[in-house]
């Protein structure tokens, strides 16, 4: 087991974007103003700027988790991929996901600064390993690509996991019941390929689809008189 394997304390959003600790190359100031203040998908239901940022920040997590395994110049990557891995998100409009990954891609390759541009192709890389439904098992890719993956199915797994799963079935034009049996779904049959996630979520998937097991029995069948 990982010595830092102890890490509820990920830390806050400020310490991943000053590097407090140095668990990465440089921080990551201009990346945040870029989403926050250029981004097109910021208000929407689901993939919007607290998506980017919660991917980021579990990321940073992952990366003090890994810190004997991975160079800061590798977590610097990840950590500028999962800003950017739905930056520009259609919000459900797209119709496949490989156009949601260009729009990412062309964001970065405009906005990326010079001391990162020698990188663009890993960090690309590590964009496109997001792409949903999955074509490569987790288990082929490197694991900065494991790790950002791990952390994009994290967020059903926030505080705030219910409002998110309504977004999410409002970007795919589900009502409340249908999106909640989507996340009860996905719930069945997500895994973890990294022993980060693992310890940090795995306890909690049976409690999610037992929470959303319960709210599903209250909805459905039920009429509301005003």
């Amino acid at each position: 087991m990982h010595e830092t394997s102890q890490f509820e304390q990920i830390g806050s959003i400020a310490q991943m974007v000053q590097n407090e600790g140095g668990g990465y190359q440089g921080d990551m100031r201009h990346y945040v103003a870029v989403i926050c203040l250029r981004g097109k998908n910021i208000y929407h239901p689901y993939h919007n700027l607290r998506h980017l940022l919660h991917v980021a920040w579990l990321c940073y997590g992952a990366c003090r988790y890994y810190c004997k395994e991975l160079s800061p110049r590798e977590c610097r990557n990840l950590i500028i991929a999962a800003l950017f891995h739905d930056f520009n998100h259609s919000g459900g409009t797209a119709a496949t996901d490989d156009e949601n990954i260009k729009m990412a891609v062309e964001a970065l390759k405009r906005y990326i600064l010079e001391e990162d541009r020698p990188y663009i192709h890993e960090i690309v890389e590590i964009i496109a390993s997001t792409r949903f439904p999955y074509t490569v098992p987790s288990r082929q890719l490197p694991l900065v690509c494991q790790i950002v993956r791990d952390a994009d199915a994290g967020q059903a797994f926030s505080t705030a996991w219910i409002q998110e799963t309504i977004g999410l079935g409002k970007e795919k034009g589900r009502d409340v019941i249908e999106s909640l049996v989507m996340q009860h779904d996905f719930l069945s049959k997500v895994s973890f390929e990294t022993q980060w996630a693992k310890e940090l979520f795995g306890e909690n998937i049976a409690k999610k689809m037992d929470e959303t097991s319960f709210l599903l029995t209250v909805l459905v069948g039920q009429t509301v008189s005003w």
